[in-house]
């Protein structure tokens, strides 16, 4: 279930990416023409299952410049959902990306990024 859920957000976020560069629906949000959004610095930020729908759009958009990921969640025992985000954690440029975990959440970094950072 949590893996299709996955997917289906990170094809919402790159859909919304895609529509944000029309100039009709920059014109349509600001109510004005000629407004346009920076895409040579588009961040993408989200928290738990934000935070792994951050990671996978990440990883799959060469739009996204950097991203923020707060206490990034997944369904441990869904061994493909797990595939997915370790694939996805390992093809997000690691430079780029902001990874912020609280001591509530699993620590999903410790366990796809151990040794990456030492």
């Amino acid at each position: 279930m949590r893996d299709r859920q996955l997917q289906t957000r990170e094809k919402e976020v790159n859909a919304l990416i895609k529509q944000l560069k029309k100039p009709e629906t920059t014109e349509n949000i600001f109510g004005k023409p000629g407004v346009a959004l920076d895409f040579d610095r588009l961040t993408v930020a989200g928290h738990s299952f934000g935070g792994m729908t951050t990671l996978k759009v990440a990883a799959s958009n060469k739009d996204v410049k950097a991203s923020v990921v707060l206490d990034p969640w997944f369904f441990y025992k869904s061994d493909k959902l797990e595939k997915e985000a370790s694939d996805a954690a390992c093809l997000v440029d690691k430079s780029k990306t902001l990874i912020i975990h609280t001591t509530t959440f699993p620590a999903f970094s410790d366990k796809v990024f151990k040794g990456q950072y030492d």
